[in-house]
């Protein structure tokens, strides 16, 4: 799958879950995601995926092109 390809997809799903635009780059956070709106974002990813994301790896995973990138990796 490419890159671009996934990163859409992520950006959907974030976009179903909390129904606003949001910015590739920005932290999550700062775009008004908090801790329990990531937890069930991530587990979406997961199921979506079928792939495993560990509690650190979503410290570190602050924006959706990090959360893509992440993915990726797990794909490949």
């Amino acid at each position: 799958m490419e890159n671009r390809d996934l990163t859409k997809q992520i950006l959907d799903i974030v976009q179903e879950l909390h129904g606003q635009n949001f910015d590739m780059d920005t932290d999550l956070r700062d775009q008004g995601l908090d801790s329990l709106d990531i937890v069930e974002l991530v587990m979406k990813i997961e199921k979506e995926f079928n792939i495993a994301i560990t509690d650190d790896e979503v410290i570190s995973a602050k924006s959706i092109k990090d959360i893509s990138e992440l993915v990726d990796s797990k794909l490949n």
